[in-house]
C-alpha cells in the first residue's frame, strides 16, 4: 500500500518513485513513504506556497480487517495514522464509523461524520448527468436512494435513463447493501452468461 501510494504521487511527478524490494521490511518502506511524501508537499510548496498534500485511504478499516485475518497486529494505515506527519501533508482514513477503533488512531484525532446528501445536494448530483432533471424527478431520487452519495453514483454509473435509473432504484428506498448487491448480482450474471457449463457452475 505504501508503494503505491508514493508512486501514485511520483506519477504526478512530486517525488522519486518507490520502488519495492523483498528483503525490506515494514520500517523502512514506513520511512521511504515519510521522505515521498515530505518531498511531495515541498515540490507542491515550490509552486504553490500554501498547497497541501492530501492522501485518501478508502476503506481503512477494511485494512486492518484483512491484517487481522492473516495475524498481522497492524496494517498499514494503523501504522501510518501513528507516524509524526510532515507539515502541509494531510492524510485522510475513510472507514464506517462504528470500526473507526479499528484504526487505533492517536487521541485527539479529528473524526468527521460523512452526512447523507441533502435534496439541493442530490439535485446537483442527478443533474450533473441529467441536466433536464424536474424538481419531482429529484425528489424521487432522493428519497429511493435514501440519501446517499454512494447509492446514487452507483445508480448513475450504471448508464440509464432518468426513467429506468428511478425504476430500479424503486419502489422501495435502497441502502448501500441493496445497491451493492445487485451490482454484484447483474456482474455475476452477466459472467455466467458468457462462459461456458463448467466455468457457470464454478
Amino acid at each position: 500500500a505504501l508503494v503505491q501510494i508514493a508512486n501514485e504521487i511520483a506519477s504526478h511527478g512530486l517525488c522519486h518513485p518507490l520502488i519495492p524490494n523483498a528483503s525490506t521490511d515494514i520500517s523502512h518502506y514506513m520511512r521511504a513513504f515519510m521522505q515521498r511524501i515530505s518531498q511531495g508537499v515541498s515540490t507542491l510548496r515550490a509552486s504553490h506556497p500554501e498547497a497541501i498534500l492530501c492522501i485518501i485511504v478508502d476503506a481503512a478499516d477494511n485494512a486492518q480487517m484483512a491484517a487481522d485475518e492473516i495475524n498481522e497486529s497492524r496494517s498499514f494505515i494503523r501504522d501510518l495514522l501513528r507516524e509524526n506527519i510532515p507539515a502541509g501533508v494531510c492524510i485522510v482514513a475513510l472507514c464506517r464509523p462504528h470500526r473507526q477503533s479499528l484504526l487505533d488512531p492517536r487521541p485527539g484525532t479529528p473524526s468527521l461524520t460523512l452526512q447523507p446528501f441533502d435534496r439541493n445536494e442530490t439535485a446537483a448530483h442527478l443533474r450533473g448527468i441529467f441536466p433536464d432533471a424536474n424538481e419531482q424527478d429529484v425528489d424521487e431520487f432522493h428519497r429511493l436512494s435514501s440519501h446517499n452519495p454512494r447509492v446514487q453514483a452507483l445508480s448513475l454509473s450504471r448508464r440509464l435513463s432518468l426513467s429506468e435509473t428511478l425504476r430500479i432504484l424503486g419502489p422501495n428506498p435502497k441502502t448501500v447493501e441493496d445497491t451493492i448487491g445487485e451490482v454484484l448480482e447483474t456482474a455475476i450474471g452477466q459472467l455466467k452468461d458468457a462462459t461456458g457449463h463448467t466455468e457457470r457452475t464454478q
